[in-house]
């Protein structure tokens, strides 16, 4: 189950670095929000907001809080 963390982990930290590149933080936010939504499965949200890992990228952690994109 950790194994499982770390990849999630290290895929969203990799979805935030691409996004970084592109506009204000909050459009960051946004734009990993939409992603992790759209590809992500609900398990996988749930397990990477509920881990606590210090690796997580900050945008990452602020867009995992948030609620849906169609909300």
């Amino acid at each position: 189950m950790i194994e499982l963390t770390d990849k999630l982990v290290r895929m969203a930290n990799q979805i935030a670095a691409n996004n970084r590149r592109w506009g204000s933080d909050e459009e960051n936010i946004r734009r990993i929000r939409t992603h992790l939504w759209k590809f992500w499965t609900p398990g996988m949200r749930e397990r990477l907001a509920e881990s606590n890992d210090d690796r997580i990228d900050p945008l990452v952690k602020k867009a995992i809080t948030l609620e849906s994109p169609q909300s």
